[in-house]
């Protein structure tokens, strides 16, 4: 979005959940009848990352008051009359308030807001005198001269400068590679992940350290002790909790400015379809049941998203055979052949799936249970769990997730 200054603009709830204790923005909350305050944007002139917001109040007979007794104690000193009064703003008195103006970065606001701000005509003379006054508590602040501000603002800006220099480092190498504008449009996308296990967890991993910032995560299962020889966030601390919650701190260890919904839920096709909308970007399929998979291909054709699938991984022990292609074009497979029959009796013509050409091996457990004449209803039950290693399900958890890279950078 492009940044209009001398424009109004509204600041989300979540950027004082992060600054209101440390800067006490709540204070900036008193100023306006409106729940969320109307904010003047002003560019920074020394760094292109910062914009300045201004608070904007309809209190305009309280503040002149201000203004008039302050003005009739400290006639010598206007510098600390920081107000702006415009008697017509969208057809109302409004007045400015330049000591408690805040920076936030322009990252931020392109991304937080999907549509140009309101348009505000106010005369040239009154910008100049915002300006100027800006400068003011600016200069007023670097040389710690006593000034009224909620937000001391030169130690604002720079910790959001020091915030922006971190991102921008963080994914300097992936810049280096696909290019800033690439990987900005990869913070700007959501991917929904259903199944955190084996291929899911490392397709989540895959792409928030690629760049991907807004996630949708489903999974109802806990960590358990079998998973730690190949899921991701499977460790001996983490046994026993919620899939989807260790997942999400794991994300956000990486990338703190991630934006992570959960849903602990097994994904049927009775499910609520109300955690996906039109804001996703793309779809991960990772789950293991069938009826789950057929489910979400239909869900992501309805609704035209991109989408791709999870073949089996189980029983694997080559992860050089896998492929990417389409699941008509599979073979070996015993889930894809499955996969292949009921997508087409429902008129899917195409689906992008990560599938094995290695035939499934025979496991040594169920051998010994044929030798040892285990009852036929153990066996089957067993044969329902597939072996499965480290370095299988993990590697074809990474080539998804460069698929959907790939996928939205090409895009």
């Amino acid at each position: 979005m492009k940044i209009f200054e001398g424009k109004l603009y509204f600041l989300k709830d979540c950027f004082f959940e992060k600054y209101k204790t440390k800067y006490n923005l709540l204070e900036n909350e008193k100023i306006s009848t409106n729940k969320r305050p109307t904010y003047y944007c002003i560019k920074d002139n020394n760094n292109e990352e910062i914009l300045w917001f201004v608070p904007l109040s309809r209190q305009y007979n309280k503040y002149y008051n201000i203004y008039l007794s302050k003005l009739h104690k400290n006639k010598s000193n206007k510098n600390i009359l920081n107000f702006v009064f415009i008697k017509n703003v969208a057809g109302e008195k409004s007045v400015l308030l330049i000591q408690n103006m805040f920076p936030a970065t322009k990252d931020y606001i392109e991304k937080e807001y999907k549509r140009n701000s309101q348009p505000v005509k106010i005369p040239n003379i009154k910008k100049k005198e915002i300006l100027d006054k800006v400068t003011q508590v600016l200069i007023n602040a670097k040389q710690n001269r006593d000034y009224v501000s909620f937000t001391r603002p030169l130690e604002f800006k720079d910790e959001l400068l020091n915030s922006v220099n971190k991102n921008s480092n963080q994914f300097l190498r992936t810049e280096m590679l696909i290019g800033k504008e690439a990987v900005q449009k990869l913070h700007n996308s959501k991917v929904a992940v259903f199944g955190l296990g084996g291929v899911g967890s490392f397709v989540t991993e895959g792409l928030a350290r690629a760049g991907i910032e807004n996630f949708v995560l489903v999974d109802n299962d806990v960590v358990d002790i079998t998973n730690l020889n190949r899921q991701l966030i499977a460790t001996h601390k983490t046994i026993g909790k919620n899939k989807v919650d260790v997942m999400k701190e794991r994300i956000l260890d990486i990338n703190p400015s991630a934006k992570i919904e959960t849903f602990k839920e097994f994904f049927m096709p009775d499910s609520s379809h109300d955690m996906i909308d039109d804001s996703v970007d793309y779809i991960v399929d990772a789950v293991d049941t069938v009826t789950a998979k057929i489910e979400l291909v239909m869900m992501a054709n309805k609704m035209n998203i991109p989408i791709i699938s999870a073949m089996g991984t189980g029983n694997k022990l080559d992860p050089t055979k896998f492929e990417v292609t389409d699941i008509y074009k599979t073979e070996m497979c015993p889930l894809a052949k499955v996969m292949r029959k009921e997508l087409k009796a429902r008129g899917i013509k195409k689906l992008k799936v990560v599938y094995s050409k290695e035939n499934p091996i025979k496991t040594v457990i169920q051998e010994e249970n044929i030798n040892n004449k285990k009852s036929l209803d153990t066996i089957t039950t067993q044969k329902q769990v597939p072996a499965s290693i480290s370095f299988v399900p993990s590697v074809a958890g990474l080539i998804i997730a460069g698929e959907v890279v790939k996928d939205l950078h090409n895009t």
